[in-house]
């Protein structure tokens, strides 16, 4: 076999580099690598080929042709050091020493090519068969063997930092290229080191260097996991950088709805338009949102008025005229993540916050926002683990009667206990709890609990007429709410009557549907329902009058702006007038004295719920308030 083997090598090269150079590419360290990868292959092919063909014409073995051949084996030296320098690329960031092997690797390479060019090599020349050996040739194996060597072990040792896919590849190349060596070492004129070498570049482009694997198809521009790869590149290589995200939340067309394929041309000139007033790479996600990346953070400012401004035009596609909503969001310093993995996390909840919150215009994606996002987190960790270790419990605030002069009544509220045995304030867990959906949990513990303390203390024969519960905003938009809570009541034996489900009205307002159908199906089984936060929001008489509730409760600030001025005193005393109309009973909260207490007796509420008679305690505690009776 002569000089087909290293023709086919260098054309299957020359190929990828067509194709390379055709393709957009990412500006990573590991993509530079692999271009000096390519570039040394083609070298130590075009060596290789040329060192057989002049060992061929040439009438002796002179000083040229020697030159040729040992320029051949150092190509191979370099090319298996720039091997190992693209393999341990990602290991930088993981593996303290890899800097320092990677300069030994440097000396064994220059050290080795200098041997290599001062030994000796001879050529074997008959019958067709060309090759060369010698000392020069036995070191030029050494060091391309113990390199591939030093490659394989060092991806078996670190398998755990690096890519499954780059690490599987780096193995299938390295276990080639060292068989290929074997081979030809024991069989002198087999020469398809050069080959196998071209085999393994050729495999490294298809599997993990092709740009087209990069690109989103219908845009052109750069997909999310090129972004990821960029932003990981950057943090390893402790490069600052600023990130732009363009989020579109609706598309208006006052004429008719887009064609798929209007839909990918509005997609496309997005694209064109964001690379064309930044000159930067742009990247798509998955829908309406592009992102790029700036070196300076002027140059973001001003991409981001430019955009905005922009978007309060309208777009023509196909003659339509499209007007498109919405939100830029800036992060103007990368340091608030350390990973890709953290900062895609951050820019999606921002997103998902932004689209949820009705976001316009500029928004900033800061430390600010990223250490509650972290706090956030820890919490709902907290009431995660919590839940798992039964450490939900269930306060009560009694609620007194100003006909029967005693309690007749309590408000159930969530708590949670930390490990050291404090109690984690509600305003802490209940607002990420409704954020991440983790409410549903703690209002189904909730629920269950409350009924089982029912059974357990026969509250019914202790003069209690009801516990109140509290439905979150969430929990009343579920169409499997009256369902479950009867299962609930079944199961522990409660008497429904004993329960009594607190709505908001802003629960109300957003998922009033299911909710009315839940309350229908929960009324018919005996449960009663109350109407909570009376006072805040958008209430109002008419409003309320729809809604089969038994009780109002007004909230803490309705009753404390009672004692403030006139104006509140006549609205209240209007809205009391108003429900007792129609037959339903008032809770009035927050009520802190006795000079508080005795003048919404003279109004005629019926009950009262505050810190003068009791915060909320623990299950025992509210027993024994029953028993004595004593304030």
């Amino acid at each position: 076999m002569g000089i087909q083997t290293q023709f086919c090598g260098l054309l299957l090269l020359l190929t990828v580099l067509v194709l390379w150079l055709l393709q957009p590419r990412i500006k990573l360290k590991t993509q530079r690598i692999y271009a000096g990868l390519l570039i040394i292959g083609i070298v130590c092919l075009v060596l290789d080929g040329y060192s057989v063909i002049a060992i061929h014409r040439a009438n002796s073995f002179n000083s040229y042709v020697k030159t040729v051949c040992k320029l051949y084996l150092v190509s191979m030296e370099v090319l298996s050091c720039y091997t190992f320098l693209y393999l341990s690329a990602e290991l930088e960031s993981h593996i303290s020493y890899i800097k320092i092997v990677r300069r030994l690797c440097y000396a064994w390479g220059t050290i080795f090519a200098i041997t290599c060019l001062v030994l000796p090599i001879r050529v074997y020349n008959e019958g067709g068969k060309v090759y060369t050996y010698g000392s020069s040739v036995l070191v030029a194996y050494i060091a391309t063997v113990g390199m591939v060597l030093a490659n394989l072990l060092i991806m078996l040792k670190h398998k755990k930092h690096m890519d499954k896919r780059r690490w599987l590849v780096g193995m299938i190349w390295q276990i080639q290229w060292i068989v290929a060596a074997m081979i030809q070492f024991a069989i002198p004129g087999f020469l398809i080191v050069g080959f196998s070498a071209a085999i393994g570049i050729t495999i490294v482009f298809i599997k993990l260097e092709n740009p087209e694997g990069y690109l989103d198809r219908v845009t052109g521009v750069f997909n999310d996991q090129a972004l990821r790869l960029y932003i990981d590149d950057n943090y390893k290589n402790n490069r600052q950088f600023q990130l732009l995200t363009i989020c579109l939340t609706h598309i208006k067309n006052h004429d008719e709805a887009l064609s798929p394929a209007e839909t990918d041309l509005l997609a496309r000139e997005l694209a064109m338009y964001f690379h064309t007033i930044v000159f930067e790479e742009v990247f798509k996600h998955a829908g309406w949102e592009y992102t790029i990346l700036f070196e300076e953070r002027e140059s973001m400012e001003r991409a981001a008025y430019q955009i905005s401004h922009k978007f309060t035009e309208f777009w023509e596609v196909n003659d339509k005229k499209l007007y498109l909503d919405s939100f830029i969001i800036e992060v103007p310093d990368s340091s608030i993540a350390t990973r890709s993995d953290e900062l895609m996390e951050l820019r999606r909840l921002f997103v998902e916050s932004g689209k949820k919150h009705g976001l316009k215009g500029i928004q900033f994606l800061d430390a600010k926002w990223t250490e509650q996002i972290m706090h956030d987190r820890q919490v709902a960790a907290k009431i995660q683990e919590a839940i798992k270790d039964n450490r939900v419990e269930v306060f009560y605030q009694p609620i007194y009667s100003t006909s029967e002069k005693r309690f007749v009544s309590a408000e159930a509220l969530v708590r949670i206990r930390n490990l050291d045995g404090s109690i984690m304030p509600p305003v802490d867990f209940i607002p990420v709890a409704e954020a991440n959906g983790m409410i549903l949990q703690l209002d189904e513990i909730v629920f269950r609990k409350v009924c089982e303390f029912i059974r357990k203390e026969k509250l019914k024969e202790k003069g209690i007429h009801y516990l109140e519960v509290n439905l979150s905003a969430v929990q009343t938009g579920k169409s499997y709410l009256a369902d479950e809570y009867i299962q609930i009541m079944r199961e522990v034996g409660v008497d429904p009557t004993m329960i009594n489900l607190e709505i908001t009205e802003s629960a109300a307002i957003n998922s009033k549907d299911a909710l009315l159908a839940n309350m229908e199906k929960l009324r018919a089984y005996g449960v009663k329902f109350s109407l909570d936060d009376f006072g805040t929001g958008y209430s109002n008489l008419n409003y309320i009058m729809e809604l089969p509730v038994q009780v109002v409760k007004f909230d803490r600030q309705m009753t404390n702006s009672y004692f403030e001025n006139d104006k509140s005193r006549l609205i209240m005393e209007a809205a009391i007038d108003m429900i007792k109309a129609v037959d339903m009973y008032i809770v009035s909260e927050g009520v802190e004295t006795r000079e508080q207490l005795e003048e919404l007796e003279k109004v005629d509420i019926n009950y009262i719920q505050g810190y003068y008679f009791s915060r909320p305690v623990p299950g025992k505690e509210f027993i024994q308030k029953l028993e004595a009776q004593n304030f």
